[in-house]
């Protein structure tokens, strides 16, 4: 039980009564970069669909983008090795919401929680639509606390660009 909550512990607030949350030691950039065993790698293979998004920590960021964190939908991180697309014949999705959007830990991942934005509500059945208002009835207002993203979000192209950075700075070390 305890490593399930670990592995989904928020990494922005840590633990609290009702939505799930808790502390976290948190390293910062500077400490991974010269202590690369400190480095978070999933646990576990991670399935997601093509829009989540995954938290990218990384002092590219900050330079290309002004935020040292960013998130980046996870069918712009798509390598074809390490990163592939999983066709599959059914697939059922847990969400996680919480009263904002956090960026959690996902079997040693950090991702993101539910983001109810437009599109993701109008993808989902009215039922579950009613269910969320119901629950968080600030959605249903125009600018929902729960509805700004925890980190920028990068597009297409500004996620092409740090991948091949990213690529890149690997190769040369």
């Amino acid at each position: 039980m305890h490593s399930k909550l670990r592995s989904r512990a928020p990494r922005d607030r840590g633990l609290r009564a009702g939505r799930t949350d808790g502390e976290l030691q948190c390293l910062d950039a500077g400490s991974i970069q010269y202590q690369p065993e400190q480095r978070r790698v999933a646990e576990r293979d991670l399935l997601v669909s093509p829009q989540h998004r995954i938290l990218l920590s990384h002092w590219l960021a900050e330079l290309h983008f002004g935020e040292s964190e960013v998130l980046v939908p996870a069918l712009h991180l798509v390598n074809g090795h390490s990163i592939r697309r999983e066709s599959v014949a059914r697939v059922t999705y847990l969400h996680i919401m919480c009263d904002t959007h956090q960026v959690i830990w996902a079997e040693g991942m950090a991702t993101e929680t539910f983001l109810p934005g437009a599109a993701a509500l109008a993808g989902l059945p009215d039922a579950t639509v009613a269910e969320l208002l119901a629950l968080f009835p600030e959605l249903a207002g125009a600018g929902a606390t729960a509805a700004r993203p925890a980190r920028p979000i990068l597009r297409h192209w500004e996620s092409r660009m740090l991948r091949h950075d990213l690529a890149r700075g690997a190769s040369a070390a």
